[in-house]
C-alpha cells in the first residue's frame, strides 16, 4: 500500500489477502466469525470457507446471509484442521493468506491493514490476539514482540496463527501444513518461515479467538 489513507484502500484489501476459514459442524461459530467482517465493506478480503459436516440447508442460508462478502464454499470429510487449511491454501489465488477457525472474530479493519502495510517483502507477519476464555468470561491479549527465533523454537513463545498473514506461494512451496504435526503444524510452518525473512510486526490486536 503506498499510504495508510482509508480512501486509497478500496479494493485492495481482497486484491492483496484471502481469509481461509475453517470449521466442523458448528454454524453459530461460523456466523460469529463472518458477522465480524461485516463493517469492513470494500475493504475485506477474500474469503474461502472450508466447512466439514454442515447440512445443505446451513451452508445455503450461510451464502444467502452473506452475498455481500466475496465467499467461496468448499465442502470437505472432516480430517482435522490442517487437512482443511490445506485445502483451502491450494485454492488462494492472493499473494498472502490468513487462517482463522470458526469462532473467531476480527476486532480491527485498521489493524488488519497496517499488518499489510507492514510486511514489504516477508514471508509471515503478525500481530497480537485476545483470548477468551469462555470459563471465566475473561479475556485477555497475547503478544509476541520482538520476535526470537530462539523463544519461538524452543516453544517458549508461539506465533498466534489467528492474527498471521503468509505468503501464499511460500506456504505452498514448504508443501503447506505438516500433518504429521498433529497439533504444531502451524508453528512449524511459521518458525521455517522466519527462518527465510524476518517476521513483519505489528503492535495492535486483530482477532479475538476462543479458548
Amino acid at each position: 500500500f503506498p499510504s495508510h489513507d482509508r480512501s486509497d484502500m478500496v479494493n485492495t484489501v481482497s486484491s492483496l489477502l484471502t481469509t481461509v476459514i475453517i470449521s466442523k459442524n458448528d454454524l453459530g461459530e461460523i456466523v460469529k466469525t463472518l458477522n465480524s467482517f461485516n463493517y469492513l465493506g470494500n475493504e475485506t478480503p477474500q474469503i474461502i470457507l472450508v466447512l466439514s459436516e454442515y447440512e445443505a440447508e446451513d451452508i445455503e442460508m450461510i451464502r444467502q446471509k452473506f452475498t455481500h462478502l466475496t465467499l467461496e464454499v468448499h465442502t470437505l470429510p472432516a480430517n482435522g484442521p490442517y487437512v482443511a487449511m490445506n485445502h483451502g491454501l491450494a485454492k488462494v489465488k492472493t499473494k498472502y493468506v490468513n487462517f482463522l477457525n470458526g469462532g473467531d472474530s476480527l476486532t480491527s479493519d485498521t489493524q488488519l491493514i497496517a499488518l499489510l502495510n507492514s510486511m514489504n517483502n516477508s514471508l509471515i507477519g503478525y500481530g497480537d490476539i485476545e483470548i477468551n476464555n469462555s470459563l471465566t468470561g475473561k479475556t485477555h491479549r497475547y503478544s509476541f514482540r520482538p520476535y526470537s527465533n530462539y523463544l519461538h523454537k524452543l516453544g517458549i513463545k508461539y506465533i498466534p496463527h489467528p492474527a498471521t498473514i503468509v505468503s501464499a506461494d511460500a506456504a505452498r512451496k514448504l508443501g503447506g501444513f505438516d500433518l504429521n504435526y498433529q497439533i504444531a503444524a502451524d508453528q512449524k510452518m511459521a518458525l521455517l518461515l522466519s527462518k527465510k525473512s524476518k517476521p513483519a510486526l505489528n503492535h495492535g490486536s486483530i482477532i479475538v479467538t476462543g479458548k
